[in-house]
């Protein structure tokens, strides 16, 4: 009796198992525990681009439409605005009414940057 109570003492003290079926069992769970996971995120995912439909697998998730959106924005406006510059150097007939557009493209995507950078400094709740 005294044998067998060391022997579990000595088996839990040095952490190994003399139970190769047991060791193999618990591996064997781990393994379907871990695909059952993947399978799980796998599902997940799959569900999620289903759900964001063609704008929103190039604009990303409801949480970031808004800053993708208004980064495009940005970068178009401030383009054409640089675009409108080139071209009423090239034809300054045209500068009056160009240099309008100009102003609007501007504004606009000036607004659009202050919106990225503002939202970046807003945490939600």
């Amino acid at each position: 009796m005294a044998s067998e109570r060391q022997s579990a003492r000595r088996s839990i003290r040095s952490g190994e198992q003399d139970e190769p079926e047991l060791t193999d069992a618990l591996a064997f769970s781990l393994q379907k525990q871990l695909e059952l996971a993947r399978e799980n995120n796998r599902h997940k995912e799959e569900l999620q681009r289903g759900d964001l439909g063609s704008f929103g697998k190039f604009l990303g998730g409801p949480n970031q439409a808004a800053m993708s959106s208004a980064v495009i924005v940005a970068i178009l406006c401030i383009g054409a605005a640089i675009a409108c510059v080139f071209v009423s150097v090239a034809r300054p007939a045209a500068s009056a009414l160009l240099d309008k557009v100009v102003t609007g493209f501007f504004t606009l995507g000036s607004t659009a940057v202050g919106f990225v950078v503002g939202s970046r400094n807003h945490k939600p709740k």
